[in-house]
C-alpha cells in the first residue's frame, strides 16, 4: 500500500511499512510501545495486531509474540 507525501513541493509515493505480530500465549497480553506509547492488547492465542514500526524491536523480544509476514492480514 502506498501513501502520498510532499517532499519539497513534489508529490511522491511512499510505501507504508506494515509490522504485524501474532500472540502465541494462552491468555491475553497488553504491551505498551516504548517509542509510540501505543497500547497493544492481544486478546488471546492467534490474535494479530499491526504495530508501529518504531516499536518492533521491543515487541519482537517479548515472550509469546511473533512477527508474521502474511499479506492476508495487511
Amino acid at each position: 500500500m502506498f501513501d502520498e507525501a510532499l517532499l519539497e513541493g513534489q508529490r511522491i509515493a511512499v510505501e507504508r511499512i506494515h509490522v504485524v505480530f501474532e500472540y502465541r500465549g494462552t491468555t491475553g497480553k497488553m504491551v505498551v510501545g516504548p517509542r509510540s506509547r501505543r497500547r497493544y492488547f492481544f486478546r488471546g492465542r492467534g490474535f494479530r495486531l499491526e504495530v508501529d514500526p518504531r516499536d518492533r524491536p521491543y515487541i519482537a523480544r517479548m515472550p509469546h509474540l511473533k512477527q508474521v509476514f502474511d499479506e492476508a492480514v495487511l
